[in-house]
């Protein structure tokens, strides 16, 4: 006897799939897009004791927005509906630089009408310049254009080089140069110099210097305290006897070079000599000068009174008592030497006694027997005048 029986058995699948994922990194392109498969963020394919359905990702587009590190979900659902997901890392990149540089700072001389740019650099830019000022470039576009300068750019202007972002994400860069004007060398040597013999040295204290380096030479043999001053001082040499010219030179590395002369030049020292002291008689009206000398100047006779001379420049001129001369009974009369250049004055003096005339007295008369007869004695006293004194009598 056989029994049967009849029964239904359902098989369910409940194992999810197994996958697992790895971080990647994606780059752009050169519109700023990027997407992935989900081969690019798995380490093989999911497996599933099955089969599987679907294999899913969270996102696969990406933009310049998503730059840097971005989380996608990988979802993997088996023909049963079983779900496994993992998480993959993903790098957005952009492969294209950019940079620029509006190169150095410059400086050009004043009198130049126009610079051209040479240090800039730029990569994957579309570039334009613009001025601080109101010149011009030859082609703004350029990466190393001709600046024009404008009526405003006086003393310096600034380059400005600003750059938008060609190929990649969209960048927007700027770097600027600045753009001096160098003023002209100039060189003021000073006034010439008119030196007294034997000077030493001399300070060059009126010469200036602008708009460059400064450098200072001799035609002679002396040394300069620091030739590279504007104002040294400077020390004659052996050589420096007749004329030495100083020569100031003011260089600038944009506008050439300048140079001034000074002139220095010697004059011998004065020398007085008024001759030696005299005496006359009050009775002269004046005294000629005699025996005085000069050198190395020009000469101005002064008195020390009342008098006058009748060419006081000579050496030796006649003077005229004044009143105040009598009076005193002596007069000084003085010789000065003006000399050139840094010589100044010398003097030198004469004192020239004026003598009064003697006064006679009869202090005694004896033995004279008889008028007209020369048997008598006649005694005599002298005063003021100079002694000794000398008689003579007439009849």
């Amino acid at each position: 006897m056989v029994s049967t029986c009849v029964f239904t058995v359902t098989v369910n699948d409940t194992e999810p799939p197994v996958l697992s994922c790895i971080n990647a990194t994606v780059a752009l392109d050169a519109s700023g897009n990027a997407s992935i498969v989900a081969t690019d963020i798995l380490s093989g394919a999911p497996a599933d004791n099955c089969s599987i359905a679907t294999v899913a990702l969270s996102r696969s587009s990406f933009t310049c927005a998503d730059q840097g590190s971005v989380t996608v979900i990988v979802t993997a659902t088996d023909g049963s509906g079983n779900v496994s997901t993992c998480n993959a890392v993903v790098t957005i990149t952009d492969p294209f630089p950019a940079s620029l540089s509006a190169g150095p700072d410059d400086e050009i001389c004043i009198t130049s009408p126009a610079y051209t740019i040479t240090g800039a650099t730029a990569v994957n830019m579309s570039l334009l310049w613009t001025t601080s000022g109101s010149g011009t470039f030859s082609v703004p576009t350029a990466l190393n254009p001709v600046y024009t300068r404008g009526a405003a750019d006086l003393t310096s202007v600034t380059l400005t080089l600003t750059g938008i972002k060609v190929s990649g994400c969209p960048v927007t860069l700027s770097d600027a140069m600045t753009l001096s004007f160098a003023g002209l060398p100039v060189a003021n040597a000073g006034a010439d110099r008119d030196l007294c013999s034997g000077t030493a040295s001399v300070t060059l204290a009126d010469a200036a210097a602008t708009n460059g380096t400064v450098a200072w030479t001799t035609s002679g043999n002396g040394t300069f305290s620091d030739p590279l001053a504007a104002n040294p001082v400077y020390t004659f040499g052996s050589s420096d006897t007749g004329p030495v010219t100083l020569t100031l030179t003011v260089t600038s590395p944009e506008c050439g070079t300048s140079a001034d002369n000074v002139v220095v030049t010697f004059t011998s020292a004065p020398m007085s000599d008024a001759g030696p002291d005299a005496a006359t008689c009050s009775s002269a009206i004046g005294y000629q000068v005699a025996g005085a000398s000069h050198a190395g100047g020009t000469v101005t006779w002064i008195t020390g009174g009342n008098g006058t001379f009748d060419n006081a420049a000579v050496d030796n001129p006649y003077y005229t008592f004044g009143s105040a001369d009598y009076a005193s009974g002596s007069v000084t009369l003085t010789m000065e030497v003006a000399g050139g250049g840094t010589c100044g004055t010398v003097t030198s003096n004469a004192v020239i006694t004026i003598n009064p005339l003697p006064v006679i007295q009869i202090t005694d008369l004896e033995n004279i027997s008889c008028a007209g007869l020369t048997d008598g004695e006649v005694h005599l006293a002298s005063s003021a005048g100079l002694a000794p004194y000398m008689y003579s009598l007439m009849r």
